[in-house]
């Protein structure tokens, strides 16, 4: 986010508001991503998920057996998944903003002397 500042324009505070909102927005699906992420790979830790048991299975067989086959499987898991949730939460908010229509943004300035 870029502010430019002229030594007698100041820009009241609920301009400034609406911008940090416009920026928050796009970074939601990532936070999506993250704690599809997360949530999926601490699962996995505990159960054997597919499809990341088969492609441990397919792919990695010699990890099979050790400590670290767990790990692996949550990771491979968390990262299918979490892209998984975000692609749908993508498209969902996608149609959702089609459908609500154009979002008009109102920048407030003052000026003072």
């Amino acid at each position: 986010m870029l502010l430019l500042y002229h030594s007698h324009t100041h820009l009241n505070a609920r301009t400034f508001i609406v911008k940090l909102k416009i920026e928050g927005e796009k970074m939601i699906g990532a936070v999506v991503f993250v704690i599809a992420f997360v949530l999926f790979t601490v699962i996995s830790l505990v159960i054997d998920l597919p499809p990341g048991f088969w492609v441990v299975e397919e792919l990695i067989p010699d990890i099979q057996g050790t400590e670290y086959a767990s790990l692996v499987i949550g990771i491979i898991n968390g990262v299918i998944y979490g892209v998984v949730i975000w692609i749908i939460y993508s498209l969902v908010k996608m149609v959702y903003d089609r459908r609500k229509g154009e979002k008009q943004l109102v920048i407030e300035a003052e000026l003072k002397k």
